[in-house]
């Protein structure tokens, strides 16, 4: 992978799983992965890990929801996220 593509995922990231400033979580009555801490900053190689754990989760359990909570948005959100969370959530 180069630059230009990891810069490029980087920006799908972060518009693609956008969450609303009230902090609603995927519908869903499946099984789903909610991924907390990817970052919110310029660091490349942490980007490279998150896409990489996207991407690892997407090949495993295809049809399972995923919610990608920035590092940021946790802190915000904390209370929020914790109340929308079923036990069959699975937490990364």
């Amino acid at each position: 992978m180069n630059i230009s593509n990891l810069r490029h995922t980087i920006g799908l990231l972060r518009t693609k799983h956008a969450k609303p400033r009230n902090f609603v979580l995927s519908p869903t009555t499946a099984r789903r992965f909610v991924l907390i801490g990817t970052p919110h900053h310029g660091n490349l190689g942490d980007h490279a890990i998150a896409f990489a754990e996207v991407e690892f989760l997407k090949s495993i359990h295809p049809n399972a929801a995923l919610d990608i909570v920035t590092e940021s948005d946790y802190w915000k959100f904390k209370s929020s996220l914790s109340k929308q969370l079923k036990k069959d959530d699975v937490i990364l």
